[in-house]
C-alpha cells in the first residue's frame, strides 16, 4: 500500500480482503520505535509520546482500506488513507512523508536475472532512479574508458553494464546495439509485424523506443531528431505530476506550465550529446524518466498532452502537416491506418 522505489505498483484485489468480503474494511497499523534524531525531526508534525517515556516519541502509522462504492476506469475505486496517531485519528501523511516510506523490494531468486539485468529499462535502473544522488549527480558512460567509471551517473552505469556483461544472453529484451545496424533493427522490426498481424489486425512497432520518448524525440531527421514536441511532453509529464495538487486546488495548471517551461529551457541548455546518444535524445531521456519514475501517469499526461495540442493547433501554431511531421511515423501510419477509407466492397 506504502509503494516501492520502482515501477511496481500493487492494486487491492477482491482476495486481499478476508474472505474476499469487499464491504469490509481493511486496517493496518504500524509502530516504529528508537527513532534517531533525523527520523524524529522528518516526522516531527507525525509523532506520538509516551506518558511513561516522554522523551522517546514514537512513530504510529495506520493504513486503511475500503472499497468506495464506485468504479473509475472499469475497476473498483479503494479508497486508501494513511494516518498517525494512536489511534489512527491522528493527521493524515503528506505526500511528501509517504515518499519516506516507500520500500527498495527486488524480486525473489527465481526472477533475479531478469530483474538485476542491465539496462534504462531493467528493474535494477528502476530502483537507481528513485535515488536522489543517483538523479542528481554522475557523467555519461565513454566506451573508451576516458572516464572514471566512479563517477558514472544512472544511464552510464547501464552503459558500463552492457558492455562487461553477456547482456543478450542474460536478459529478455533487445536494445538497438543487439542488431547489425539500422538493416538489422528493421528486420527485427518485421519480424514483430508479421507475428503479430493478421486478419483485420495491423501492428505498427515504435520507432526508438517507447510511446513517450518517440514523441519527445520526434521524427529521425538525417543524423538526428527533429524533437519538436518534446516541450509539450515534458510539461504535460510535470503537469500529471501536479495532477492531485491541480484538483485539489493546492496549484494551478497555469502555473504549474509555466514552471515547467522554465524548468525544461534550463534543461534543453544543459544536455549534450554524448556517446549514448546526441542531445535530443539525452533530452527525451530525461523527459521519459519522468514517467518511468512513476510519479507521472502516463494515461494522465495523454490528456494533458492531447490538450496542449489541440489547443495548440486551434491557435495556428501547427497545420496538419506540420502535426504530421512533428509526430513519430509509426504512430501516423496507425492513425491513417484506421482512419482510411474502406476499401470497395468491404464492410464499414
Amino acid at each position: 500500500m506504502l509503494g516501492t522505489r520502482d515501477l511496481e505498483w500493487y492494486r487491492l484485489e477482491d482476495s486481499d480482503f478476508h474472505n474476499e468480503e469487499t464491504s469490509r474494511e481493511i486496517k493496518i497499523c504500524c509502530t516504529f520505535e528508537d527513532l534517531t534524531a533525523a527520523d524524529q525531526s522528518a516526522f516531527v508534525e507525525y509523532l506520538s509520546y509516551s506518558q511513561t517515556s516522554p522523551h522517546s516519541p514514537f512513530l504510529v502509522l495506520t493504513v486503511t482500506a475500503k472499497d468506495s462504492g464506485e468504479t473509475r476506469k472499469g475497476r473498483p475505486y479503494r479508497r486508501v488513507e494513511m494516518r498517525s496517531g494512536v489511534k489512527g485519528d491522528g493527521p493524515p501523511f503528506s505526500a511528501e512523508i509517504r515518499e519516506l516510506f516507500r520500500a527498495t523490494y527486488l524480486r525473489p531468486l527465481r526472477d533475479a536475472a531478469q530483474a538485476l539485468s542491465s539496462g534504462r529499462g531493467s528493474r535494477l535502473s528502476q530502483v537507481l532512479h528513485q535515488t536522489d544522488q543517483v538523479k542528481s549527480t554522475g557523467t555519461a558512460y565513454e566506451p573508451d574508458g576516458s572516464n572514471d567509471i566512479n563517477s558514472l551517473n544512472i544511464l552510464g552505469i547501464g552503459d558500463l553494464a552492457n558492455d562487461l556483461l553477456p547482456a543478450v544472453k542474460s536478459r529478455r529484451w533487445r536494445v538497438k546495439s543487439d542488431f547489425a545496424g539500422e538493416a538489422g533493427l528493421q528486420e527485427r522490426k518485421d519480424d514483430i509485424v508479421a507475428k503479430a498481424s493478421g486478419q483485420s489486425v495491423k501492428t505498427f512497432v515504435a520507432d526508438q523506443w517507447t510511446l513517450e520518448y518517440d514523441l519527445a524525440v520526434g521524427p529521425k531527421e538525417g543524423t538526428d531528431f527533429r524533437g519538436t514536441l518534446a516541450e509539450h511532453v515534458w510539461v504535460a509529464a510535470c503537469l500529471a505530476e501536479s495532477d492531485e495538487a491541480i484538483h485539489a486546488q493546492k496549484t494551478n495548471a497555469e502555473a504549474v506550465t509555466k514552471t515547467a517551461v522554465d524548468d525544461f529551457a534550463v534543461l534543453k541548455k544543459e544536455v549534450v550529446a554524448s556517446s549514448t546518444g546526441t542531445a535530443k535524445e539525452q533530452l527525451a531521456s530525461h523527459i521519459y524518466a519522468k514517467f518511468e519514475s512513476g510519479k507521472a501517469s502516463k494515461t494522465v499526461a495523454a490528456q494533458y498532452l492531447a490538450a496542449r495540442l489541440n489547443t495548440a493547433v486551434k491557435q495556428g501554431q501547427f497545420t496538419t502537416t506540420q502535426m504530421r511531421e512533428a509526430l513519430p511515423p509509426y504512430l501516423v501510419a496507425a492513425i491513417d491506418y484506421v482512419t482510411r477509407a474502406p476499401a470497395a466492397g468491404s464492410e464499414p
